[in-house]
Order: structure tokens, then C-alpha cells, then sequence
């Protein structure tokens, strides 16, 4: 999972769903940006998407429990690609 996708992922989470506009908007991504990740989240079935009720050209998403797994256990933890860089910068921060 890329950094990008955790971001959305965790930002859906924490909301519970969000439109996936909302959802761009809250997670600094534009619009070509938001669909792609939205779709590998979709993909890996780590969120759903339906259309809202009163509005069905608004896409609603909302984590699976398999998503909200995968938040639980990597939360608080950079992923291994970028440990070295995580743990470099907390140091730094630290000594502030």
C-alpha cells in the first residue's frame, strides 16, 4: 500500500464514508489522483462505493472490515519502505 493510499484509506476510517469527492478534498489529492486510489482501494476490497440515495451521481465509500483491519495494525507505523526516512525524522523532531 502506498502512503497516498493508507492516507485515504485512514481519512475513510476515521470519517466512516465520505463522498469520494469529500474524501479528495480532505486528503489534498485532485480529482485524477482521488479515482485512481479509490479504485485500487476498491480493487484490493479494502472500501466500497454505492451511490447515495438522494443523490446517485454522488459516490458514497465507506472502509470493509478487511479495510478497517488494515488500518487498525499499520496505524501508527511508517511503512517499511520508509522506516529509515520515519526514523530519521522523529529523531530530529525529538531533539527539537
Amino acid at each position: 500500500m502506498t502512503p497516498t493510499q493508507f492516507a485515504a484509506l485512514a481519512k475513510l476510517c476515521e470519517l466512516g464514508q465520505a463522498s469520494q469527492n469529500e474524501l479528495g478534498r480532505l486528503t489534498s489529492m485532485d480529482v485524477v489522483t482521488i479515482k485512481g486510489v479509490v479504485d485500487r482501494l476498491r480493487a484490493r476490497e479494502l472500501i466500497t462505493s454505492a451511490p447515495l440515495e438522494s443523490d446517485k451521481r454522488r459516490l458514497m465509500l465507506a472502509p470493509t472490515r478487511k479495510g478497517r483491519a488494515m488500518y487498525r495494525n499499520v496505524r501508527g507505523r511508517p511503512p517499511r519502505c520508509h522506516a529509515r526516512r520515519w526514523h530519521h525524522w522523529t529523531m530530529r523532531s525529538s531533539d527539537s
